[in-house]
């Protein structure tokens, strides 16, 4: 007898206490939409040389990064961190910035406007650039 009274009494303190878990919010209707963004920069040159029609070699050109911005509206294309970033307008850089600042100048900017990274891939920022890929996301109010 004494039993069931007790587990009574504690069923019904816990009802009242203020300790009690709020209910579980409903679900939205509306599901969360994303949009996207990728960065591509793939190293490009002329590699050790080509012959031209007079068939005389013509020596190696510096190979140059080209860095491509796609979204599902425009697509930037750029020669740089640096170009995207000014085409961007990203806050200008301090002097004698590094290519990796300027990347980071652009990630800064992205950021500002919303934008998360997702995924990354390569992307070495050297002397030596090589090919590489950032995905980022924000979400669509």
């Amino acid at each position: 007898m004494r039993k069931p009274i007790v587990l009574l009494s504690l069923v019904m303190l816990s009802a009242c206490s203020p300790l009690t878990l709020a209910a579980v919010p409903a679900p939205s209707d509306k599901p969360v939409k994303w949009e996207y963004l990728e960065i591509a920069m793939r190293a490009r040159g002329a590699g050790r040389g080509a012959a031209d029609e007079a068939q005389q070699f013509q020596p190696e050109q510096k190979s140059a990064a080209a860095i491509r911005l796609i979204t599902s509206g425009e697509e930037i294309d750029a020669k740089s961190w640096e170009d995207l970033a000014e085409k961007l307008k990203a806050p200008p850089p301090a002097k004698e910035a590094t290519t990796a600042s300027h990347k980071l100048r652009v990630f800064d900017r992205l950021g500002s406007d919303g934008w998360e990274l997702v995924t990354s891939s390569g992307g070495s920022t050297g002397a030596t650039a090589t090919a590489g890929s950032w995905m980022f996301k924000r979400r669509i109010p």
